[in-house]
């Protein structure tokens, strides 16, 4: 599944919902729902990291303001901006970008 979607902010404007680690199959789902509504399940495989920071800099929020992802080495991240000024970044050996 090509996730280069997710580059230039290309998540901007969801809302964040549930996320949910399968630590067993190394897997991550994150559920969005789009600006009109829909529901979308984001599922990131092949997880070595995640960090999800909660310090709501600038206020209390759920939704995503900016997203990215990146072709670093032989790892991809995805970074993931929230509102309240909070970061998720996913650092996965799955080639997002196929």
């Amino acid at each position: 599944m090509d996730y280069s979607y997710i580059a230039n902010s290309g998540l901007a404007d969801c809302e964040l919902g549930n996320i949910c680690i399968d630590y067993a199959n190394s897997c991550i789902f994150i559920d969005l729902n789009t600006p009109k509504g829909n529901k979308h399940i984001l599922k990131i495989p092949d997880f070595e990291e995640i960090i999800v920071v909660k310090k709501e800099h600038w206020g209390k929020g759920k939704y995503v303001v900016a997203s990215d992802c990146q072709h670093c080495g032989d790892k991809n991240i995805i970074e993931i901006q929230l509102n309240s000024g909070d970061l998720i970044k996913i650092t996965t050996q799955h080639d997002i970008f196929t």
